[in-house]
């Protein structure tokens, strides 16, 4: 009877201690929200980022722009943001759905700059910086990286001196032949130094922003290594929320802007003889006047070949296709 009521007594204590257990949950602030995210048209957008005030929980809109998250972090505030769209801050109030309407920044102002080490506001930087998103330089259907900068950088001077069908040597000059050490400006990913050129291979779907520092006041932090300009490579970060699957396909076509002309084999000895005889070495020094003529009349080329090989290899157009696949998502434990 005794050990009855003993087990009676801890039942109760367990079914009274329960209420308070969901009260410490609501004091600790432990909510779950919902809601949509549109812009100013109010089309829902994809992949917009609602994070509380206090920068703990963070989620990122469905395709239909929906959200769902979860605040432990006691924060009274969400900041939703979306690039090209100035952030908005809305009270997290429970048991409603909070919906948010973003608009255009036309200015910038609310636009994060990174800058390698650190990232700023544009209207707190003074200095010389040029920065774009990555998904301004999707839109260019090239080998790599570095021919997406020709147009998009104030202050970048871009020229290609080599290209093949799958890769290309670019030249990206930000302040001239400074040093006696070169003229390639430092390339910084995520923060840490890329020593060599590696970085053409990044595709364009990797990065979230890509900044130019291009004075003193920006480079400083670099010291010496910063004399010939910093490019500064930020790549997309994951974000709580439901896995999202992103794949990619491309084809262009390549076609040169300028063919150089080309001169037969017959007229090609005549100006070797006349180079010859410029120099003092006499009318026919380089060839024959019969060569010449073999070469003129075609009669056997197996000896005097009349061969145009760039148009022999190259076409007139080249095809170039791309694809991939990108794969977000994740959570965060509290």
């Amino acid at each position: 009877m005794r050990l009855k009521n003993h087990i009676t007594h801890i039942l109760l204590l367990v079914a009274l201690a329960l209420p308070a257990t969901g009260l410490y949950g609501q004091d600790n602030g432990l909510r779950v929200l919902s809601g949509t995210v549109t812009d100013e048209t109010g089309a829902p957008l994809s992949g917009a980022l609602v994070r509380t005030a206090n920068g703990k929980n963070e989620i990122v809109t469905g395709r239909d722009g929906s959200y769902t998250i979860r605040i432990a972090d006691r924060s009274s505030h969400l900041v939703v943001s979306f690039p090209g769209y100035g952030d908005r801050i809305v009270e997290a109030e429970p048991l409603k759905a909070v919906s948010v309407r973003l608009e255009p920044d036309i200015t910038g102002a609310d636009m994060v700059i990174d800058m390698g080490y650190t990232r700023q506001n544009r209207n707190s930087i003074t200095g010389a910086v040029a920065s774009v998103r990555g998904e301004q330089l999707e839109k260019y259907p090239v080998a790599n990286l570095s021919q997406t900068f020709v147009g998009n950088f104030t202050g970048l001077t871009s020229m290609e001196v080599f290209s093949e069908l799958s890769s290309a040597s670019v030249w990206n000059i930000i302040r001239g032949n400074s040093t006696i050490n070169g003229r390639d400006p430092v390339v910084v990913i995520d923060g840490v130094i890329c020593p060599n050129t590696n970085f053409d291979y990044i595709t364009p779907q990797e990065i979230e922003s890509i900044s130019i520092l291009k004075d003193a006041s920006t480079t400083a932090l670099y010291g010496i290594q910063g004399a010939n300009g910093i490019i500064s490579i930020r790549t997309k970060r994951g974000h709580a929320g439901p896995t999202r699957v992103g794949v990619y396909f491309s084809q262009s076509l390549q076609q040169m802007t300028r063919r150089p002309k080309f001169i037969n084999s017959a007229r090609y000895a005549e100006l070797r003889n006349e180079a010859g005889y410029n120099d003092g070495r006499g009318a026919y020094s380089q060839f024959t006047q019969q060569q010449v003529e073999n070469y003129r009349s075609g009669a056997d080329r197996q000896l005097y070949p009349d061969n145009d090989y760039y148009g022999m290899f190259m076409r007139d157009f080249a095809n170039m296709q791309q694809a991939g696949v990108n794969v977000t998502g994740g959570r965060r434990e509290s």
